[in-house]
């Protein structure tokens, strides 16, 4: 016991007075051209005494204790590691799960949304079938003493000058205030009368009346958003018409869907001066309402507004809405509902802008889009909204070409945002 004491002690003596010499200024010390001064014998020497020492119990004892600390250590190292990567295979099983879940979720709300159409269709079909005989006439003034009836007998005689007699006149909706006009719904006794009226619509230009055929609420939003691009569907057609939520162009019939097949598309969604590119509306591929599906955290977007609106949602704890905007394919309806959520001032300042930079890399890295984005260069991007002076600049695609309105850093967000992603594919 005293031994072995004994040799510790010593062990630790030569530890205190050990003194750590850099292996380059050993060799220094011992190069002959550098130190001349140097003995050989000396130094081989001192090399006996080294190996002496190796050789001796007590560098046995350190050594030995030496090697056991750095099997122990390896030991533990060799542990964590094995722990670390049990934990990564762990969240990276989760995760899958998570994607997996995320993907049948998506594979469900698709089925649901096929259905959904299908039942909208067959409900669009007995709605028109019913109200087959109906006219919509907006802007006729609410009196109280004069009947509705009585109102549109007049129209019809006394501004459209037809003999036809409405079987039932009644206002649709709840009057919401004096001035709030509600449309009337004039029920005709026979499809005659009613193809009378319609044929003499043109009879109410200069009066702010309007008639229409009582159409689906999904067929009337179908036909509003073809109506856009009738101005320009006119200019090579003088016969085309939106009706029954189609558009009719050289005798065929397009949907929504189909008309971004149109020739004539982007002309009816886009004005290009020689320094700018002025957009707006579904049908410019630079909208954020274009159709570009592209998956991001396992979830698939129609649009880059309905993941800029599902964000929106997301990061303000309102899950309900969030699902509802994923339930839909209309980028307008997801706009409708994003608008719902009240935003907070960091959401404000900085994650909006990030979040709509973050949708727009993921459209334009699809093959199609990036090419007609890169095509734009040399021009300034803007889009032409008169509802919007944050993304857009407060003026309509029609007035746009002809004002040239101011852009600054505080209007056409959208339009600086997609010149940052052009200048980076670019590069």
């Amino acid at each position: 016991m005293e031994t072995r004491l004994s040799k510790r002690q010593s062990v630790k003596e030569q530890l205190s007075k050990f003194e750590y010499k850099d292996r380059r200024e050993a060799l220094a010390s011992m190069n002959p051209i550098e130190s001349e001064n140097v003995n050989v014998d000396d130094v081989f020497g001192e090399i006996g005494d080294i190996e002496a020492k190796l050789t001796s119990p007590d560098s046995k004892v350190l050594f030995n204790a030496m090697s056991r600390m750095f099997l122990q250590l390896r030991t533990e190292v060799t542990s964590n590691i094995q722990a670390q990567d049990k934990k990564i295979q762990e969240i990276e099983t989760r995760v899958r799960k998570v994607e997996e879940k995320a993907v049948m979720q998506g594979n469900t709300v698709t089925k649901l949304n096929a259905r959904v159409q299908t039942l909208e269709r067959n409900y669009e079909s007995m709605a028109l079938y019913n109200n087959k005989e109906n006219l919509v006439l907006g802007s006729v003034p609410e009196h109280k003493d004069k009947t509705d009836k009585a109102q549109v007998r007049e129209i019809f005689s006394d501004i459209m000058k037809i003999e036809v007699e409405p079987e039932h006149v009644y206002r649709r909706g709840k009057q919401t205030s004096v001035n709030n006009t509600r449309p009337l719904v004039v029920r005709m006794k026979n499809l005659v009368d009613k193809g009378k009226v319609l044929a003499n619509v043109r009879a109410l230009k200069g009066t702010p009346i309007t008639i229409n055929e009582d159409l689906p609420v999904g067929m009337l939003s179908e036909q509003r958003k073809l109506l856009p691009i009738l101005r320009t569907a006119k200019k090579y057609d003088n016969k085309a018409k939106v009706t029954r939520g189609r558009l009719i162009y050289k005798g065929l019939s397009y949907n929504v869907s189909q008309a971004y097949t149109l020739p004539f598309i982007a002309e009816a969604s886009e004005r290009r001066s020689n320094e700018r590119i002025y957009f707006y509306g579904r049908y410019s591929m630079l909208s954020n309402f274009y159709p570009s599906a592209f998956l991001k955290s396992g979830i698939q977007f129609p649009t880059v507004e309905h993941y800029f609106q599902f964000m929106k949602a997301t990061y303000h704890d309102k899950s309900d809405i969030a699902t509802e905007i994923l339930l839909t394919q209309d980028p307008s309806v997801a706009k409708s509902l994003g608008d719902k959520v009240k935003t907070n001032g960091d959401w404000q300042k900085d994650f909006s802008m990030d979040t709509m930079r973050e949708a727009l890399k993921s459209k334009f890295n699809i093959p199609k889009f990036k090419d007609y984005l890169v095509k734009t260069k040399g021009h300034l991007l803007v889009e032409a909204s008169k509802y919007d002076t944050h993304w857009g600049i407060g003026t309509s695609l029609y007035e746009a070409i002809d004002k040239n309105p101011h852009i600054s850093s505080d209007n056409n967000k959208l339009g600086q945002c997609l010149m940052d992603i052009r200048e980076a594919l670019m590069k």
